[in-house]
């Protein structure tokens, strides 16, 4: 029986459309003067917290995958053991 699987890339870009498309109202709502007069120089450390969560999100989603896919060859007799 063959399943419907997504490619992990189609994921990320869907996932990624998403959470651009609820962020859009708020980033509107933000003032351009107020952004004119910060500095987002003393924030460097969050937007590293949020590069290194993506990271441990997308490896967590391929160790699932990989998981997946030996427990459905193994499941099929397709091993190479």
């Amino acid at each position: 029986m063959h399943m419907f699987r997504p490619r992990p890339g189609i994921v990320l870009v869907a996932a990624l459309a998403v959470s651009l498309a609820f962020s859009a109202p708020l980033i509107a709502q933000v003032g351009t003067e107020v952004l004119a007069q910060q500095s987002l120089r003393p924030y460097w450390y969050v937007f590293i917290a949020y590069a290194l969560a993506w990271l441990l999100l997308l490896g967590w989603m391929f160790s699932i995958g990989r998981r997946m896919r030996g427990l459905e060859e193994e499941g099929t007799g397709n091993h190479d053991a």
